[in-house]
């Protein structure tokens, strides 16, 4: 079934730098994939750290500091 193809050793050489050659650049997408990785994971920690932030500082601006609810499936009141 598999029929191997006569090639030259120039065309041997040509195949083994191309192979070569995907091999590095498969090297190059996994580090730079590895290094997005990292950067999302950044950015994530850094983007829920200023929704905590801007929370925290609405509460302060509005001098709520914690709720408390008033009953079941009531609204919740200020402390």
């Amino acid at each position: 079934m598999g029929a191997y193809l006569d090639l030259s050793d120039a065309e041997r050489a040509a195949l083994k730098l191309i192979e070569d050659q995907c091999r590095r650049e498969l090297e190059k997408m996994k580090q730079a994939d590895l290094q997005i990785r990292e950067r999302v994971k950044l950015w994530d920690a850094c983007y829920a750290r200023k929704c905590t932030e801007r929370i925290e500082l609405a509460h302060k601006k509005s001098g709520f500091t914690d709720w408390m609810p008033r009953a079941p499936g009531s609204a919740f009141k200020p402390k």
